[in-house]
């Protein structure tokens, strides 16, 4: 079951944090987010939010965005 680290709480909404033409958050170092989200907007940031507190507390991404960050951490 899904347990809030932070809260507790057990409800938690699946919302869209950033599109794919907009990286501002933090995840990624700030060297690495340039280039790295595909244009697309099916190539977005989701997660998974406690309606309780509001924090994040699973991150998804598209498969073809987290194949392309694997190759530069490679690199």
């Amino acid at each position: 079951m899904n347990e809030c680290q932070h809260c507790g709480g057990l409800t938690f909404k699946k919302d869209k944090i950033m599109s794919g033409g907009n990286p501002e958050l933090f995840l990624i170092p700030e060297e690495e987010m340039k280039n790295f989200f595909s244009k697309s907007i099916g190539n977005s940031l989701w997660a998974d939010m406690c309606l309780n507190c509001g924090t994040l507390n699973r991150i998804y991404v598209s498969t073809e965005d987290l194949e392309k960050y694997k190759k530069k951490l490679r690199k």
